[in-house]
């Protein structure tokens, strides 16, 4: 009885974990997505506003990225990943590899 009892324990606390990796997840895909709209800001300020789409749906881009860096196995590996791409994207801003790679699929 007190293994079944564990069990469910155990069960409830995966199961807590697991929402909580789609929320941070889920979170920095919004992060991401907002970041990448104000570099794209920033790039056509700085490029004469070159003509790029205006209806970008930043959230694909996102979904795209993450799955160019490889990261589609566990919900940790796609945190791990796009925190990654996050991270080189705020620091290296429109120089970024990822920016860049977006900016030619957008037709840059």
């Amino acid at each position: 009885m007190l293994a079944f009892k564990a069990g469910q324990a155990l069960e409830r606390i995966s199961n807590t974990l697991e929402g909580c990796h789609e929320l941070t997840l889920n979170k920095l895909k919004q992060n991401t997505a907002k970041q990448l709209e104000m570099l794209l800001q920033e790039y056509k300020e700085r490029n004469n506003n070159v003509n790029l789409p205006n209806d970008i749906d930043w959230k694909d881009i996102v979904e795209k990225l993450i799955s160019i860096d490889g990261s589609v196995g566990s919900i940790q590996d796609q945190i791990l990943g796009l925190y990654e791409i996050y991270l080189d994207l705020i620091s290296k801003t429109i120089e970024s590899p990822y920016f860049l790679l977006i900016i030619q699929f957008l037709g840059g």
